[in-house]
């Protein structure tokens, strides 16, 4: 485990699993109970994700269209195809087009699940966060932030830029060393912990948002983070498969 500070794009209760109940009477001789066909429908199938990207509902995901390290962020580099989620990032020189999309609604607390692929070039950024400002322009954030092989997670609360950027009260971060993973959690609670493939790698009991925040998806780059090399490739794909949701 490496630790070193975070430019940002930006310890409580284990993940909660549900489970059927253990009082729940058998359905017929499917060997189902009835949780189970509450839950699936009847078809003994898994429920859907929250979010599976068949198509990018507009009554929920808004495309930001604003500047982000040297990338602009375009509405034509978002694109999905056959249940899943493309953030294109691409450019030459200095000049660079990336994607984000966030959700029109503000949550808070829950256990969040994104199946994604990020490029494995480490010249973007390839996250999945939350993130908002209080009534006094204050930051607080949760970040997963991919880069090649690289993971940092982080959280940020009541934070602005002249707390500086390492570990205290409004700041916590960590860098982890990855390799092709394919589910990256956050639960947050009264704790923010992170999980990759279902298994713990951080948490933090400080620097945990205490308002709701809006989720976001993006790829992007920048040459004023020394963990990205800059410039990157000429075209990169960010892909997300389903963002899962899970209230605590």
């Amino acid at each position: 485990m490496i630790f070193a500070p975070l430019l940002a794009c930006t310890a409580g209760p284990a993940p909660v699993e549900e489970k059927p109940s253990d009082t729940a009477t058998d359905n017929g001789d499917t060997g189902n109970t009835a949780a189970d066909t509450a839950d699936t429908g009847g078809t003994g199938e898994a429920p859907a994700p929250w979010e599976p990207f068949d198509t990018l509902d507009d009554a929920r995901w808004d495309i930001a269209t604003w500047t982000l390290g040297r990338s602009e962020l375009a509405v034509e580099n978002v694109s999905v195809t056959d249940g899943q989620l493309a953030l294109h990032h691409e450019g030459a020189g200095d000049a660079w087009l990336g994607a984000e999309i966030f959700t029109s609604e503000a949550f808070f607390g829950g256990h969040w699940t994104a199946a994604m692929t990020p490029p494995t070039s480490t010249g973007t950024v390839c996250a999945f966060f939350f993130y908002g400002t209080d009534g006094q322009g204050l930051v607080h954030e949760i970040d997963v932030e991919l880069l090649g092989g690289q993971l940092w997670v982080g959280t940020y609360a009541n934070w602005s830029p002249a707390h500086g950027y390492e570990n205290g009260p409004t700041r916590e971060y960590v860098v982890i060393e990855i390799d092709a993973p394919q589910t990256f959690t956050i639960s947050w609670g009264d704790t923010v912990d992170f999980l990759v493939d279902g298994s713990p790698v951080a948490s933090f009991a400080t620097a945990v948002p205490s308002i709701p925040l809006q989720l976001h998806l993006n790829h992007w780059t920048t040459d004023t983070w020394a963990d990205v090399a800059y410039p990157p490739p000429a075209s990169l794909d960010c892909r997300f498969d389903s963002v899962d949701r899970a209230d605590e």
